[in-house]
């Protein structure tokens, strides 16, 4: 299932669109995850090897901005964010919940409203996920 496309309007700024991510795109993400946190990356390398085995890192719970200039997908993964919906329990009663984890962004490309384009989605896709 995709998320409805979405693209980056500000002038200036790379064009992406924001989708479910596919298991092609685990290389990209790890990448990215490494480059976002490289002292972490190389004390865990072998739990960042392992990424897509736990669930939380699962395609279904993870968002990934492909970099599309004029609508046209080029395959290169900007960013990720992962979303989790849930209940969180207060005081014994269940209320609709979502989360968002792990919002990463290739270095050359922060700053330029990928981040803020994937927790606009990311908040869009759990809405729709009823949370």
């Amino acid at each position: 299932m995709e998320v409805v496309e979405s693209q980056s309007a500000r002038a200036g700024q790379p064009v992406a669109s924001v989708r479910l991510m596919r298991a092609e795109d685990a290389a990209a993400c790890r990448e990215i995850i490494a480059a976002s946190f490289p002292a972490e990356a190389e004390r865990n390398a072998a739990a960042l090897a392992e990424l897509e085995e736990e669930p939380w890192y699962a395609p279904s719970h993870r968002l990934v901005a492909e970099f599309s200039p004029g609508g046209a997908r080029t395959g290169l993964i900007l960013g990720q964010a992962g979303i989790r919906t849930g209940e969180l329990w207060i005081a014994g009663h269940p209320f609709p919940a979502g989360c968002i984890g792990t919002l990463v962004v290739r270095p050359e490309f922060r700053r330029a409203g990928v981040g803020r384009l994937l927790v606009e989605k990311a908040c869009e896709e759990m809405r729709r996920r009823g949370r």
